[in-house]
């Protein structure tokens, strides 16, 4: 099975029913299921409205390169 990174910006108020449902449908009981970090983000902005804090992740945008998904 190959390798995928996934990113993920979002409220505080999310973090654990996101990490939990990460671990849930990636998991499959094998050596190697992956790993999830939980890190602060002090500031988002997004560039193009200017919005900035939680505002600016309110909207869901995906991108898949390289076997890397990013969600913001």
């Amino acid at each position: 099975m190959p390798k995928i990174q996934i990113e993920i910006a979002a409220g505080v108020d999310q973090v654990e029913s996101i990490t939990e449902a990460i671990a849930y449908t990636t998991r499959i009981d094998s050596i190697g299921d992956g790993k999830v970090f939980v890190l602060n983000v002090e500031e988002a902005l997004r560039i193009g409205t200017g919005e900035t804090g939680t505002g600016a992740l309110k909207r869901l945008a995906l991108q898949q390169r390289n076997n890397h998904v990013c969600i913001l």
